[in-house]
C-alpha cells in the first residue's frame, strides 16, 4: 500500500485530503486519470465548463466513475472521496491535481 500513502500524502499537500484506502493502485489510477482527461478534452469549451461547473457545485463526481457511464473507469472511491469533502473543487482540477501528485511520487 506504498502507493497509496504516497499518493494520499501528496494530495494531501494540493489541498485535497482523502484516504489512503480510496486509492486505486497505480496503473488503475493512471488508466482512470487518462480516460477522464481523454473525455475532458474531447469536450468543447462551453461544455466543459459547465461540467467543472456541475461538478464543483454539486456532489456528482463520482458518477464520472460508474461502469455504465464509464469515463473515469475504477476511479469511484477517490471521486467519491472528493464529492464527501464538501470543497468546491471542480473535476479539471482534480484531474490536475492528481496528476501533479502523481509526478511528485
Amino acid at each position: 500500500m506504498a502507493f497509496q500513502e504516497d499518493f494520499a500524502n501528496a494530495l494531501t499537500n494540493l489541498g485535497i485530503t482523502v484516504d489512503s484506502a480510496v486509492i486505486p493502485s497505480q496503473d488503475v489510477l493512471q488508466n482512470g486519470l487518462d480516460s477522464l482527461s481523454g473525455w475532458l478534452n474531447s469536450l468543447d469549451d462551453t461544455t466543459r465548463s459547465a461540467a467543472d461547473e456541475v461538478t464543483a457545485d454539486f456532489a456528482v463526481k463520482q458518477g464520472l466513475a460508474d461502469p455504465t457511464v464509464n469515463i473515469a473507469p475504477g476511479l469511484s472511491e477517490l471521486l467519491k472521496a472528493c464529492d464527501d469533502l464538501q470543497a468546491d473543487l471542480s473535476i479539471s482540477m482534480i484531474l490536475d491535481k492528481c496528476n501533479t501528485a502523481l509526478s511528485q511520487i
